[in-house]
């Protein structure tokens, strides 16, 4: 009788603290499974949530190149204007990618252009009058967190003339 009362157990007051944390963490677990098998292992985002995507920009006297990374680009839609743009584009996938800019100053949006390549679209946006910006977009608050990676393209950036030196770009 000694060994069926020390192998019974007796759930007291004192366990339910911990039951109910063992409760909370298995529920939390499954929570999760689910929310990572709702969405995409490239991205991390359900289908129809709508993504920023990376910029990278450069520029020279005469014109601003903004490179918008979007893999696998199916359909876009531009909408350009004398102060800036608005992209929407879905990929292969289905995900929905929107990117807006208000840029610092006035472009040319007839003179400007824009071209798809297999994983971006550029555009080349005409200042309206040629000189070097010091920052790409007119709000400068909150830049990272609302356009996601903006960048400088090192690779199509053109030279400073040697009076402009002092002036570092900026977003």
């Amino acid at each position: 009788m000694y060994l069926h009362h020390r192998t019974q157990r007796t759930l007291r007051v004192g366990h339910f603290p911990l039951l109910l944390f063992l409760v909370l963490i298995a529920n939390k677990s499954i929570a999760t499974e689910a929310r990572i098998h709702d969405t995409d292992d490239d991205t991390g985002s359900t289908a129809d949530e709508v993504i920023t995507p990376k910029v990278q920009w450069a520029q020279d006297e005469k014109d601003l190149i903004v490179t918008v990374l979007v893999p696998d680009i199916e359909e876009h839609e531009v909408d350009l204007t004398d102060t800036g743009f608005v992209l929407e584009a879905e990929d292969g996938d289905g995900h929905k990618y929107r990117l807006e800019m208000e840029l610092r100053e006035f472009v040319d949006p007839r003179a400007s252009t824009w071209k798809q390549t297999p994983s971006s679209l550029m555009l080349t946006l005409k200042k309206v009058h040629p000189h070097f910006w010091d920052r790409l977009l007119e709000d400068t608050s909150k830049t990272h967190q609302r356009h996601g990676g903006l960048k400088i393209d090192l690779t199509r950036w053109k030279d400073i003339p040697e009076a402009l030196d002092n002036c570092q770009p900026k977003f």
